[in-house]
């Protein structure tokens, strides 16, 4: 083997392993450039659904907070709305003064203990049932009464008006009312 044919198995030896070095290094680098990648994408899934649950949380908070409003906002119209009933239904009870009423009158009469009344309490135009019905009481006109009357004598007072009625049967009443006219 001469000199040129030296230098040429050399140089191709040299070739083949610039060759296989420059195979392996390119395959490190796509070797690294996969795992940077895969590790860059498992850090931005982490990331991501970091921020997603922050997000979630935030959001629920949010949404917690605005029920609790809504439920607040909501009890507050509700109790507005059963107020301003309840005023109209005050207002509605001059109107059960009606046919009938002085029957009407006698059945509450009829529900007091037979006790020797002292005082009775009614509206202006029931001065003469209460005259009947309880003779010898003082009688005093109560303009804040629209029917029925309060009946006093001893320490015992027993308010058998429309509004006491009306007072202590609100809380069935009501629930009714509202489903009448739909209401939540």
């Amino acid at each position: 083997m001469g000199y040129q044919e030296l230098i040429e198995s050399l140089r191709q030896k040299a070739q083949s392993r610039i060759e296989e070095l420059q195979r392996q290094a390119e395959k490190e680098v796509r070797d690294y450039e996969e795992r940077a990648l895969s590790e860059f994408e498992a850090f931005r899934e982490g990331y991501l659904n970091s921020v997603k649950r922050e997000v979630e949380s935030e959001v629920s908070s949010m949404l917690l907070e605005a029920r609790k409003e809504a439920g607040i906002i909501k009890t507050l119209a509700m109790q507005r709305l059963s107020e301003r009933l309840y005023r109209i239904a005050v207002e509605a009870l001059s109107t059960l003064r009606g046919k009938g009423y002085e029957e009407v009158f006698r059945r509450l009469v009829d529900e007091l203990p037979s006790l020797r009344w002292s005082l009775i309490k009614v509206a202006l135009p029931d001065r003469g049932l209460a005259e009947e019905y309880f003779p010898g009481a003082e009688i005093e006109i109560d303009q804040e009464i629209s029917g029925g009357f309060i009946a006093e004598t001893e320490g015992i007072i027993i308010n058998n008006t429309f509004e006491k009625r009306l007072e202590r049967l609100w809380p069935e009443l009501l629930p009714e009312i509202l489903r009448e006219i739909r209401v939540d």
